[in-house]
């Protein structure tokens, strides 16, 4: 099980994975692993373009999308915003991530979260903000599992969201919330 980015090779498999939640009748998630290009080429560029400032939209941060994948399978996506702007500061984070809904229940978020913050370590960032709706208890769990600590809860657009900072070790080691990381990214 590894994090990797998208490939041109990839498109079945992506497809695929969007079909999974299209067929469960819920959005893509995060938000960023659904393309609304007109090509899979036009959305890898889109992805690229995303990673440096240049190529943002207005208020949108330089970010970058992995796909947490194994044998071949699209299994969870994970979207690292380098950056922090108002909005994400108040209630979306620097990381979003989602599972397809025919992998749930198997530790996959908690896993991918702890690989992504090993990513998020080697860029330098001492401590990360995430996330999550006040009634999506699942997500609470994993952003805790990975050392979630809730700082307070906001309103905005008539939800409620709990917002956690995650501080990266000094030692250099986000481990899953087990005590181990396993996986690889790439």
């Amino acid at each position: 099980m590894k994090l990797v980015s998208l490939q041109p090779e990839m498109e079945a498999a992506y497809a695929d994975f969007v079909q999974d939640f299209t067929a469960a009748g819920e959005k893509v998630m995060p938000g960023a692993a659904g393309s609304s290009e007109a090509s899979f080429t036009d959305y890898l560029r889109h992805l690229e373009r995303r990673q440096r400032w240049e190529g943002c939209p207005p208020g949108i941060v330089p970010s970058h999308l992995y796909f947490l994948e194994e044998g071949g399978r699209l299994l969870g996506a994970i979207d690292l915003r380098w950056e922090l702007n108002e909005r994400l500061l108040h209630y979306a984070g620097q990381i979003g991530y989602g599972v397809r809904p025919t992998a749930r229940g198997r530790g996959l978020a908690t896993r991918m979260l702890g690989m992504a913050l090993e990513k998020v370590r080697t860029r330098g960032l001492e401590r990360v903000l995430i996330t999550c709706l006040e009634e999506n208890r699942a997500s609470a769990r994993v952003i805790e599992k990975n050392g979630g600590r809730l700082e307070d809860c906001r309103s905005y657009d008539g939800h409620t969201y709990r917002r956690y900072w995650i501080a990266l070790s000094p030692q250099g080691r986000v481990t899953d919330g087990s005590g181990s990381l396993q996986g690889e990214i790439q």
